[in-house]
């Protein structure tokens, strides 16, 4: 129910395994994105390696050029209002059904019921899902 929690969680798990050796902490994807976990760590001087975002497959799928419109990236759990779509833009980490209706009604809200929106789920996964 609360993010914040779950992450302070696991960074105070690591704090105390670190005690007794060398502890990898791995995410799917790039730890530098959506990741406030390895933030956190990171702020406490943790080695971070860069990986692969889902960002980057975002943009293989849609073909989206983010030097040539600019690319707005947004947290469905911090959507800011008004929500502004001049530019494109991927609304991420919705991944839970409070996030899903509040994503679903800053959109109903803003735009033509015909505007075409891109789907992308599992990205990287063989149940990837584009449509």
């Amino acid at each position: 129910a609360d993010f914040a929690a779950v992450y302070q969680g696991i960074v105070e798990r690591i704090r105390s395994l670190v005690e007794t050796g060398p502890v990898v902490y791995a995410v799917p994807g790039s730890p530098l994105v959506g990741e406030e976990a390895v933030r956190l760590l990171a702020a406490d001087g943790a080695v971070v390696l860069p990986g692969e975002s889902f960002l980057d497959l975002a943009l293989l799928h849609t073909g989206l050029d983010p030097l040539a419109r600019g690319l707005q990236v947004l947290d469905a759990h911090d959507l800011g209002f008004p929500l502004l779509l001049h530019i494109p833009t991927l609304i991420c980490q919705v991944d839970t059904p409070g996030s899903l209706f509040a994503v679903r009604d800053a959109l109903q809200a803003l735009l033509p019921a015909e505007t075409v929106i891109t789907r992308l789920a599992n990205l990287g996964s063989p149940d990837e899902l584009v449509e």
